[in-house]
């Protein structure tokens, strides 16, 4: 079954593109200053595996991938964004339930929930190159600058060494001075961190010298209908796309992912 397939046309709530664009290049604000808050323009609509847990995306040009989680089901898929053709697949022992992934050089790096344990592929052929171990669990991963930032479902974000996983630092994320908690999916994006909060349907943009969340956007409106009857079928998986400034969102068991421009509403 094909991950990816054209199912609509650009379009905002009134068909328009109106309105301040917010990107992850947008420089923070004063120390203090409350955070921008967003709405989503979808810009096209895509199918999805309803069979994949989603934990992770990430895009790079013309391939798009993605971790799929649960025992006995854990995998990575590499996705032809033109076709949806399933390129290559690197599946998971049974006894590792896996996380969000992101790529370092010609290495894809995935996380494992509580098995303690990052994998590390080739990017290329899905060759599995070694393994590294961590402390607590793993949840969301991406690369910003020359480290790899994790959550772990609290309010914390580490910054490691990408070959050893060694902990270099931490911030802790704040929201008008209160703490985010349940960190999950991480997307890096010209220098600012974006995190899907887990059991809901907000992301928060993080400044990773400080942890202040610098901007919020609330997506309820993007969860189909199809999925209210499952608990788990939250909001999860950000990838950033260079080339056009969108980001493509995802979650769980999702029949769609939706290519997304985030637009400021204060």
């Amino acid at each position: 079954m094909a991950i990816l397939a054209f199912v609509s046309p650009a379009c905002g709530d009134d068909g328009t593109t109106t309105g301040a664009t917010a990107t992850a290049s947008e420089p923070y604000g004063p120390p203090g200053a409350p955070p921008d808050t967003w709405r989503g323009q979808v810009v096209t609509t895509l199918a999805h595996d309803t069979r994949l847990f989603t934990q992770g995306l990430e895009i790079d040009g013309s391939t798009l991938y993605e971790s799929t989680g649960l025992y006995g089901q854990s995998a990575v898929r590499a996705v032809d964004r033109t076709t949806g053709t399933v390129l290559r697949t690197f599946t998971f022992p049974a006894n590792v339930f896996a996380e969000g992934l992101t790529r370092v050089g010609d290495q894809i790096i995935v996380l494992s929930w509580q098995e303690h344990t990052a994998f590390v592929l080739d990017a290329a052929t899905f060759a599995e190159r070694g393994r590294v171990t961590y402390d607590g669990e793993g949840w969301g991963i991406c690369a910003l600058g020359g480290d790899v930032v994790t959550s772990d479902g609290s309010d914390v974000l580490t910054f490691r060494d990408p070959a050893t996983f060694v902990p270099r630092r931490t911030v802790d994320a704040r929201l008008n001075d209160s703490p985010v908690r349940n960190l999950n999916e991480l997307e890096c994006a010209n220098g600012a961190v974006y995190a899907n909060v887990w059991k809901s349907d907000r992301i928060v943009r993080i400044d990773p010298q400080t942890g202040a969340v610098s901007g919020v956007v609330d997506l309820p409106e993007l969860r189909p209908p199809a999925t209210t009857g499952d608990a788990d079928a939250v909001l999860n998986g950000i990838a950033y796309d260079t080339a056009t400034g969108t980001f493509l969102l995802t979650g769980k068991r999702w029949p769609v992912m939706y290519d997304v421009r985030f637009v400021k509403t204060s």
